[in-house]
């Protein structure tokens, strides 16, 4: 095939057998392994691609809008999160290999040496073509790899009929969606994020934006977005991204009254410990663990307190160099309010 060499025809052959169920558990050993196949485990512990920056930057136009009144009251550390991925990835086998991904074969090296994704991020379509082929796809076929529970999720798209509200992705079980009742198999909700929409990066913590006043604004509606849908869709998990760095985010799954959020760390896209699809695993086993409990029967829409009207409070730890002070804030058109006014 003119302008494809031996070595990409070979691999995508066997990706395309991988893919169709053909053998690849069982291998020779890893200092044998064949064009294109890699240990699991190898693979997952991998840094995502970094994604070229365009010459001319674009912005979008949309904006984020909270969708729900019943909005989140405050955020906390997820405890552990770190830790817990990180004994996840060390209990895997590192002698079953797999074919890379399809989606992981647009690639090339750049001249520093690191692995980059052929696309570009300039306006939300970029976005979710570059979250997919790199980060949902992959995670998605990977735990087809790893068997059950993890092959009983999937990390989707929000695609016709799958759930009632308009996220940008989903964490669901897999099967077919009733119509009569879309959001039963949905466990997680994810939101992508432009830079121009969410301007952090992969040192950036989410926490500290929430409470330094000159920051908050550019990241509750954000969260507001993804827990409000969250609500509709009694989903205990949380997704929020611009590619430059991902943030895991947990409601309380024993107490519906409860709107505080555990927030994981900052995971970069160059993150080595825990990786991007390290972490997106993790939060498959947790959706199967909570599955399990029912936990969509404790977090019913219905039964999360309404926002007061003058929204909730947040405390500020830190307000250039100023003391504490209060803020609070709401679902109104500016969801960010001082001293209750909109």
């Amino acid at each position: 095939v003119a302008g494809i060499s031996n070595e990409q025809i070979t691999h995508l052959l066997q990706s395309a057998v991988a893919l169709a169920g053909g053998p690849d558990a069982a291998g020779p050993s890893v200092a044998a392994v064949p064009t294109g196949r890699v240990t699991l485990k190898h693979f997952i512990n991998q840094p995502l691609h970094r994604v070229r920056v365009r010459l001319l930057e674009r912005a979008s136009y949309s904006k984020t809008k909270p969708r729900n009144p019943r909005t989140f009251e405050d955020l906390k550390a997820w405890p552990d999160f770190e830790q817990h991925v990180g004994s996840f990835v060390d209990g895997l086998n590192d002698s079953d290999l797999i074919v890379k991904p399809l989606t992981i074969c647009n690639e090339f090296k750049a001249p520093d040496g690191v692995l980059e994704h052929s696309s570009t991020i300039g306006c939300e379509d970029d976005l979710k073509v570059v979250v997919s082929q790199s980060m949902l796809q992959p995670a998605s076929y990977l735990a087809r790899k790893l068997g059950p529970p993890y092959d009983k999720f999937e990390h989707i798209g929000c695609g016709s009929g799958r759930q009632m509200k308009f996220p940008d992705c989903l964490l669901r079980r897999v099967g077919v969606s009733d119509r009569k009742a879309m959001s039963k198999l949905i466990m997680g909700i994810f939101e992508l994020k432009g830079l121009w929409q969410l301007p952090l990066t992969g040192d950036d913590d989410l926490i500290e934006w929430y409470r330094d006043l000159g920051k908050m604004a550019k990241v509750v509606p954000v969260i507001q977005q993804v827990y409000g849908d969250a609500v509709a869709n009694q989903a205990p998990l949380m997704m929020i991204t611009n590619y430059d760095v991902t943030y895991f985010l947990l409601r309380n799954t024993e107490d519906v009254t409860d709107k505080v959020l555990q927030v994981s760390p900052p995971v970069a896209w160059n993150s080595t410990s825990p990786t991007g699809l390290a972490c997106l695993l993790y939060v498959l086993r947790e959706a199967s663990d909570y599955w399990d409990r029912n936990v969509k029967a404790v977090l019913k829409q219905s039964e999360v307190p309404i926002t007061p009207e003058p929204g909730h409070i947040v405390v500020l730890e830190s307000v250039r160099g100023a003391l504490n002070k209060s803020l609070r804030h709401g679902f109104a058109t500016m969801p960010v309010a001082r001293q209750g006014r909109r």
